[in-house]
Formats: structure tokens, sequence, C-alpha cells
């Protein structure tokens, strides 16, 4: 039986745990779309399971969101994404500050970009990112953090614990990691890399492979990639062990970096995990 604070709590997802529960996390990418997990996050600290997750991974945005929860600062990333807007993200918007939605103009000058220019300028959210995320911080959470990127010269997926990368590159890992093939490669020590969703877009495996835990809960905001042979097989492999959570309903693209769409993902990813969760959950007597 798990004891907290006095009460019993027995099994989690019918799979019976361990005395002291080890909880993985795993984020997807999905652009826009990963302000779900914002929701998924604030549910599962309502639930009073935040204190049981040895270990975040994430793919592309998953590992944004992943680096600023393990950080401490959760509130300061549902804020960044209720102030979400395009000029947050793309260079191209930089004369557009005032606007704070998607339309069909920004689509069309992000189409018109890649095709001259063969990729998309995003150097206004890698300036947030740098100046957001607080390596030491990460590095001395309770929290271990990782992440997978696609190495663009190897031609193959590689995962990372945060003890496996070298001090002071983290940032520019978890920007590679982010580097959706639309927009330029990033460039670390000579290696070229580009979206670790390339490989694998749930990183379940990661957590799994740490042998102290005993169940995963990983959050899929980018459901057409579910049926890529490897994810599905990931899936299969780990399944007596891991609650998959998806949104119920598509709200916005990929694309559409804008508050209100972030603010109805956040909502919707908050109610889907506590419908998803909390029956799974014994009652506390």
């Amino acid at each position: 039986m798990l004891k907290k604070q006095g009460k019993d709590m027995s099994c989690l997802d019918m799979t019976c745990l361990a005395s002291t529960p080890q909880l993985g996390l795993a984020f997807s990418g999905g652009g826009a779309l990963g302000a779900y997990q914002v929701g998924v996050w604030k549910a599962l600290q309502e639930l009073n399971l935040t204190q049981y997750i040895q270990i975040i991974a994430g793919t592309s945005i998953g590992a944004i969101n992943g680096a600023l929860i393990v950080q401490g600062d959760f509130e300061e990333l549902e804020q960044m994404w209720r102030e979400m807007a395009p000029h947050n993200i793309f260079q191209s918007f930089q004369s557009l500050s005032n606007s704070k939605e998607m339309t069909t103009t920004h689509y069309w000058q992000l189409v018109k970009e890649l095709i001259t220019k063969g990729r998309i300028d995003i150097s206004p959210f890698k300036t947030l990112l740098r100046s957001t995320i607080d390596e030491n911080r990460i590095r001395k959470a309770p929290i271990e953090f990782a992440l997978n990127v696609w190495n663009v010269f190897k031609f193959k997926g590689e995962q990372y614990l945060i003890s496996e990368i070298p001090d002071g590159q983290l940032v520019d890992y978890i920007l590679a990691s982010a580097s959706f093939p639309f927009f330029w490669p990033h460039e670390i020590e000579g290696q070229h890399y580009l979206d670790g969703g390339i490989d694998l877009n749930l990183p379940i495996d990661i957590p799994f492979d740490k042998s102290s835990i005993n169940h995963v809960i990983a959050v899929d905001v980018a459901t057409f990639l579910k049926y890529r042979p490897k994810q599905l097989l990931k899936v299969l492999q780990h399944k007596k062990n891991l609650t998959l959570i998806r949104p119920s309903k598509t709200i916005g693209t990929p694309m559409t970096f804008s508050s209100s769409i972030a603010t109805q993902q956040i909502e919707l990813g908050y109610q889907d995990a506590l419908s998803q969760l909390t029956p799974l959950l014994p009652k506390q007597t």
C-alpha cells in the first residue's frame, strides 16, 4: 500500500506500485499544441501526483515545457503560454507585435518565407528561451530532466539525460530538440540537430529505462503521429505500466501560436487529465 500523509493509496491505472511510487512523465512534441501539457501538469498538481514524479522526458515543445517545470517555474510557463503571440515565435512578425492571434495573413507569410528562404526563422523564441531557462536550477532540481534530438549528420535519434549534457549547453540541446524541420537546424560543436520527433515524438522509453520508475504518464499532443511504427511498439511494450493522455478534441494546429487558443488548450489538458486520472486513483479513507 502507498502511504501519503497518513492515508492509503493502492494502485494507479490498475497497476500496483511499490511502497513508494516512482513516476515518470513524458511530453510529446506538437508545437503550439504543447499548451495542453500545461493543463495536464495543473491536474497532476491538484491530484497530488507531482511529488512522485522522478523524471520528465520531453521532445521538442515537450522538452521546453518539461525544462521549465523541472526548473520550478510552472507559473511563468503558464503565463508564457497564455500571453503567446505570433511575434513571440517568428522573426517575420516582429512588426506585428499588436497581433495576438494567428491569421490567414500570418500563415501565408510563413509559407512565403519557407518558399523563398527554405526555412522559417524563430529567433525571437530562441531569445525568449535563453532568457527564461536556468540550467543551474534544472541541474539541481529534485526531478531529473531528459530529452531527445535528431542528429542530422549521423541520421539518427539521440537521447540525453541532463547528466549527459555538457555544462553550459542545456539550452542548446533544448533548442535542438525543438528545431522542427521547417526551422533552421541547431548547431552544437559542429553537429547539426533537428526536432527529436523525427525519431520518436513521445519519449516514453527514457523514463522507463530508469530502473526505479514503475509507471509513466505520457502526454501525447501530436496524435497524428501515434500510428508511427516505432511509437506504437514503444506503447505496446510498456502498456501495462503506461497511462496515455491525449486531447479529447482538436483545438488549433501545431502552428497556431495565439493566446486564446493556448488558454483553451490549457483548460482542455486540465479537464482531460482530471477525467482520465481521477477514476484510476484509489479512494482515500
